[in-house]
């Protein structure tokens, strides 16, 4: 386990932190957090953007704060896919390239856990 001294905002955070494989595990007085991050899966053999899918997951409870596109929509790198909101702070998750959403498996508003499976998309 590690300790990590932490400032933000002019405050300073103690708190411990242990990697468990892809797992983070946070302490800090007396709570837990896990945090993994969003799955990423490969699809084929050929590493060229056409062939590639991405699993969005959660990697923290939180609840879903906005999700501009619907199934169908194409979006270009960098546009904004899912918002989500969890230990006060907005995690944003944004298209690595140009792409096909194939489902949403939330809506804004509703809580997600950890790993729960928030988006699936296809590179184009």
């Amino acid at each position: 386990m590690k300790f990590l001294r932490i400032e933000w905002k002019n405050q300073i955070y103690n708190l411990w932190a242990e990697k468990d494989g892809e797992k983070l595990w946070i302490h800090y007085e007396g709570s837990t957090w896990k945090w993994i991050p969003p799955a990423k899966v490969q699809v084929g053999s050929d590493s060229s953007a056409s062939n590639r899918k991405e699993i969005i997951s959660a990697p923290m409870p939180g609840r879903i704060v906005d999700i501009p596109f619907q199934k169908g929509s194409k979006v270009k790198k960098g546009e904004v896919l899912l918002v989500l909101s969890a230990m006060k702070m907005e995690y944003t998750f944004k298209a690595e390239a140009e792409g096909v959403i194939e489902d949403i498996l939330c809506q804004s508003g509703d809580q997600v856990e950890a790993d729960q499976v928030l988006i699936r998309m296809k590179y184009v």
